[in-house]
Parts: C-alpha cells; structure tokens; sequence
C-alpha cells in the first residue's frame, strides 16, 4: 500500500496508524473497566461483566466481518480506521446515554417483555463501540505486513496503559465523564488515523472532538442513572441524597427520608432486645454501589439513644471482654465504633476499604458525627482489612467485622463469581495473629432464624473457625465458639470464637446477657442445644 494507506501497495504503514491504534486500545480498555463500574451500581455487579462479555463479541464480530465483507477495508486504510474511530465516539455517548436514561430491572427479563427488550438494547449499544473500534484495528494489523509486531506492540501499550490510567480517570472525572472521555479519545484516534490522507474524515473527526469536550462537564449531570428497584438505594429513590461520588472503588451515596432523619429501622429494626423501649437516634445511610448499605447515626454531645447498643445482638463481644482495645474491619457509616465506645472499648481502630467513606464520617459530616473520630484513642485508616491485618503491628482484644457484604449477596451465591476473602480460614488466621492469646474475633452477620429457613450463613462462619482453629492445633473447637442471636425471621448474629477455649465464667456472662435481652443462643459451649 501506498503512504495514504491504500490496499495492495507494498509501501510502509503509515507511522499515524501506530498511534491511532495505541489510543484505540487505550480507549476500548478503559470503556470497558468504566462500564463495569456503572454497571456494579446500576445493577447487581455479577451482571456488570457483562461489558467484558460484549467487548470479546464486538471484537470477534468485527473479525469475522473484515473477513466475509473485504470491501469493510475501503480504499483507504486511513480514512476507514478515521470513519470508524469516529463512530466509536458518537456510539459510545449514545451507549452512555441510554444505560443512563434507562433504568433496567435484570431479574424481571423472563417475566417482563419490556425488561427484555431493555436488556437487549444494553446488549445492542454496549457491543457498538467495541465492534467499530475491532473494525479499526483489525484493518491496521491486516495492512501491518512485517510490521504486525510492531504494531501489536503498540496495541498492547495501548491497552495496559488503559488499565493503569482509567484508575486515575474515574477518581478526577468520576466514572460516567470517563466514558466521554473516551469518546474524545476515539475521535482524537480518528484524527491522526486520516490525517492528510482524508482531510474530510480529519475534520468531522475534530469537530466531534470539540462537542465531546462541550459534553464532557454536562452530560453526566443530565442522565438520572436510575438503579435496579431490587437495589437497596432505590427505596430512596426521590428523598434525599446529601453526597454522592463515583470512585474506583465504589459509588459512595449519602442518603436519608425528605423532612426527617430516619429513626425507625437500622440497629433498632435487625438485632435489639425486644424488652428496650428507649429512644430511637437518627441515622442516614451511606450506601455502596447501590447494594451495601451502612448506617451513620447522628452522634450528640450527650449521645442521646445510645443506650440501645447496650441491648444489641452485636454487644455479645463485650459481655466477655472489659476495657478492650479493638479492630473493626469494615468500618461503613461508624455504628460498630459506637457500639465499641458505648461498651467501653479503650481503643478502637478500624480499617475501611473507601476512602471516600472514611472522609465523610470523620470531616465531610464531622457535625453530624459529633466530632467522635477526633478522639486520640479512635483511628480510622483507609485501608483493605486483611491487608492492614498483615502490615500492622499492634495487637487487639476483639476483632469485629460486620456486614461487610449483604445477606443477598451471601444467599444468591455470588460469591462463586468472587469470593470475600475475608472469610477464609487463612483470613482467620491473620486474625489470630494479631489478636492476643485470649483474644476475640466477633464476625456479625443477617441469616434467618431456623424457624423460617435454612441458617447456613451461621454455619459457614462456625465451620470456618473450626478449621482455622484446627490448624492452629486446637482439639476440641466446639469449645472456643458461640453463636448468639435474635428469635426472629431474618435475624441479626453473632459468632464469636477464641483461641482459648471460653471459661464457665464468660459462658455464664453470655448466658444472664442473652436472658436479661430476650436474646437467643444458637450455640453456647458444654451447654444443651
């Protein structure tokens, strides 16, 4: 081919294709992690790899396409590469136009032919893009000649430098401008492609560029991104939302009921005494990609309601341990931290995987949080829990993790796709390490109560302490657990399990606690079941 790029010449590539198919690919990987972060809030996250999905069916079809229909090639290597980089741009806002514009409900597509017809036009506008841009660069490899490895070579800088830099995108522009950024990406590859060789495609492909950029700030504002209703963040849909932010990790949401904080629910609704009668503390929630939920309760000076954690179901840790100093893994909207301080826990440190989170309950919110995380024996770090059990060098009373994932997500089986490896026997036994010789590992979770369903979330948690304890030598494991609980439906636990086996005198505190709140133990050692 001829510099221009014609077909059947033996001259060389043009140098503009290596660097329009470098941001090809840059583009492609990052629409694709993007897409899988909006997809994780708007819908259950095991759906969200559907983009991974559809990004492997563009690119097979564009093959299959470039190989049954020649004439996909054009006449010029460069204008074809520039019309279809172009088309990736106005595909991929229209792609993020109607993902945000149209709320789909993915558990109604068998009962509801409207749910249907959505979820087939998510699979339509996703595969667009990624089929125009595998058109693109399919037609640059089959021009390469001898220099294919070169060229391969730069498609894959392209897109591990995608990988690397859609991080940093999504936390400066948050997630949905990420896609628009993309679009410019595509139509900046578009320009260098034709460049002098098709001026007509150079300057359609400019000027798509500047109304992407004119896009870029207020588009996302525009689009409601209305999650599934099965999503716990829809039952607030229409009150208020006091913070929200797209970031890597999550899309962190704020969210209470319009002219009032919420009282009614929460700690008080999953896990109190039946017997408290006190006052209720307002609360708001912090909410995780629409799903995981976190209660922020509103700290006064004189901590006013306080008292119902006194007569939780996620007391039973301190009923066997005075003045302890404790480790919270998943730290959320901070009601394990009042629990720890209203039991008397003399220092407390959490770990909390979102930055963001951590940022809202100890400044951002600081008013409404009392000022509690000033206190110089309560530290919170932004870090991953097993992570930070591994690098840290201090030793703890307890260790409380609770609800870090949501009893949907425990029931449905979702961990088949990725597991939660903070609830593995090599997970416990970084636990163990950093707990003392009589320490404490408190794991609080939802199940129901055997009177209404099979209880095997409860019975997971006890057989993983069983065989991390018999890895650390332990004979007779049904020593070193209890299980305490609600009589209700869906009830509020805990399991709680030691290195040390539990004395008579911690089992008999556990049982004049369990008495006093109307509470039930599931499982006590030497005890009838």
């Amino acid at each position: 081919m001829t510099t221009n790029g014609e077909p059947g010449s033996d001259a060389p590539l043009p140098r503009s294709i290596f660097v329009a198919v470098f941001l090809l690919s840059l583009a492609v990987l990052m629409v694709q992690i993007a897409l899988n972060r909006i997809f994780s809030f708007l819908i259950w996250y095991h759906f969200a790899y559907i983009s991974v999905s559809l990004a492997l069916l563009g690119f097979g079809a564009s093959g299959s396409m470039v190989a049954a229909f020649p004439s996909l090639i054009g006449r010029s290597i460069q204008r074809s590469i520039g019309i279809y980089a172009a088309i990736c741009a106005v595909t991929s806002l229209v792609m993020l136009v109607v993902i945000g514009m149209v709320p789909l409900h993915p558990f109604e597509i068998f009962s509801n032919s409207n749910e249907l017809a959505k979820f087939v036009l998510y699979f339509f506008v996703v595969s667009i893009p990624f089929f125009f841009a595998g058109l693109a660069i399919t037609i640059a490899l089959r021009a390469a000649g001898p220099l294919v490895n070169q060229l391969y070579f730069w498609d894959l800088i392209g897109a591990g430098l995608g990988c690397a830099l859609v991080v940093l995108a999504i936390e400066w522009l948050e997630t949905p401008r990420v896609v628009i950024l993309v679009a410019l990406v595509f139509a900046a590859s578009g320009v260098i492609a034709a460049g002098r060789a098709a001026p007509l495609v150079r300057n359609s492909n400019l000027v798509l560029a500047v109304v992407v950029l004119a896009l870029i700030g207020p588009l996302p504002g525009w689009l409601p991104f209305t999650p599934a209703k099965d999503k716990f963040i829809s039952a607030y849909l229409g009150q208020v939302t006091y913070y929200s932010r797209w970031t890597s990790i999550f899309r962190t949401d704020m969210v209470g009921y319009r002219g009032s904080e919420a009282s009614i629910g929460g700690y008080r609704r999953q896990g109190i005494s039946p017997s408290y009668e006190g006052y209720r503390p307002p609360f708001r929630m912090i909410v995780h990609d629409g799903g995981a939920a976190a209660i922020m309760y509103q700290v006064t000076e004189e901590r006013r309601g306080f008292e119902m954690f006194r007569h939780h179901v996620l007391t039973a840790p301190y009923v066997v341990r005075d003045e302890p100093e404790v480790l919270i893994i998943g730290v959320g909207g901070g009601a394990d931290v009042i629990i720890a301080v209203e039991n008397g826990a003399s220092r407390i440190t959490g770990a909390e995987l979102d930055p963001v989170t951590v940022d809202l309950i100890t400044h951002q919110f600081r008013e409404w949080t009392g000022g509690l995380y000033d206190q110089p024996d309560i530290k919170i770090h932004a870090a991953e829990g097993r992570h930070f059990v591994r690098s840290t060098d201090q030793r703890f009373d307890i260790i409380q993790i609770t609800g870090v994932d949501t009893l949907a997500a425990l029931s449905s089986g979702a961990y088949i796709l990725s597991e939660n490896y903070l609830y593995t026997v090599d997970a416990y036994l970084d636990y163990f390490r950093v707990l003392r010789e009589d320490g404490l590992l408190s794991i609080g979770t939802l199940d129901y109560h055997p009177s209404k369903g099979y209880p095997r979330h409860a019975l997971r948690f006890v057989s993983v302490s069983y065989d991390a304890l018999r890895e650390l030598g332990v004979e007779r494991p049904h020593e070193h657990v209890m299980v305490v609980a609600l009589d209700r439906g869906i009830t509020k636990l805990e399991v709680l399990t030691k290195r040390q086996p539990f004395t008579e005198d911690e089992i008999s505190a556990m049982e004049r606690f369990i008495d006093d709140n109307q509470l039930q133990a599931w499982y006590l050692p030497n005890r009838p079941g």
